[in-house]
């Protein structure tokens, strides 16, 4: 009777350390998905700043999630973002700036592109 009672701890505590190994495997995956998933975002981010456009104006209106510029050639911009872009928190309306930006400006639709930075001009 001892003898199979120590056979079935055995078998417990080898079930229990395989199922311990399974967590962590699965644990380091994670941290490769979550490495890659950066080096993605990093590839993209270079893509999108060797795509970028400028525009220059002054800034006629600042809100929460967007902004909107005005050319010197009166065309007026309202640009759009999810996230803050750098240095807006920098300007103020009536500020002559350079927009870097990805994608198409269109007076009628909406921007869809990123805005990737504001800078006093």
């Amino acid at each position: 009777m001892k003898k199979t009672g120590i056979v079935v701890l055995a078998l417990m505590m080898s079930i229990g350390l395989m199922a311990c190994g399974g967590k962590e495997t699965k644990q380091s995956e994670g941290a490769k998905t979550e490495s890659s998933a950066a080096q993605e975002s990093a590839k993209a981010g270079a893509e999108k700043a060797k795509d970028a456009k400028e525009i220059k104006g002054s800034i006629l209106e600042v809100k929460d999630f967007m902004f909107s510029i005005k050319t010197d050639d009166g065309k007026e911009y309202a640009l759009n973002f999810d996230k803050a872009p750098e240095g807006l928190s920098e300007v103020k309306e009536g500020d002559e700036v350079t927009v870097e930006y990805t994608g198409e400006l269109s007076e009628v639709d909406s921007f869809t592109g990123t805005i990737l930075s504001v800078k006093k001009a």
